[in-house]
């Protein structure tokens, strides 16, 4: 049985670091390397050097790993959708002006079963929907 370790907290603000920086590099406006500030020194967690001079970065937590099950739960859901209605949809669904739409995700998995089905439903209700609505501005 393993033993899940816990992270420490520098730990988990290097995470949320290194995960902000690959996901918004220039979100400070410009590239930055970013250093830890020693605890008990901070605010800020990390600092950096500008163009400007020094920029601060704090982190601050709001949320529990308990509090991010369900939040995690309905990503999983919401990609394993998308993952669904993307597959071969250009070789056998090739819809003409259509811009794109909100799945709103199930409460439960899709089964593999049920795949093909969910697709094809899927884009025939598309087909429909823009049939029925060539004129209207607000359909794409």
């Amino acid at each position: 049985m393993a033993v899940a370790t816990r992270l420490t907290h520098d730990q988990r603000e290097q995470l949320v670091l290194t995960d902000l920086l690959a996901s918004f590099p220039d979100f400070a406006g410009q590239s930055l390397s970013w250093t830890k500030v020693p605890d008990g020194q901070d605010p800020p967690d990390f600092l950096s050097v500008g163009q400007s001079g020094p920029v601060g970065l704090e982190l601050i937590e709001w949320l529990d790993g308990a509090q991010m099950g369900p939040a995690k739960t309905r990503e999983a859901r919401r990609l394993d959708a998308l993952r669904v209605l993307r597959a071969n949809w250009k070789t056998k669904y090739a819809p003409q002006n259509f811009r794109g739409a909100f799945i709103d995700v199930l409460d439960k998995k899709i089964a593999a079963a049920d795949e093909s089905g969910l697709r094809k439903e899927f884009f025939d209700y598309a087909a429909e929907v823009l049939s029925n609505s060539t004129n209207s501005p607000d359909i794409r």
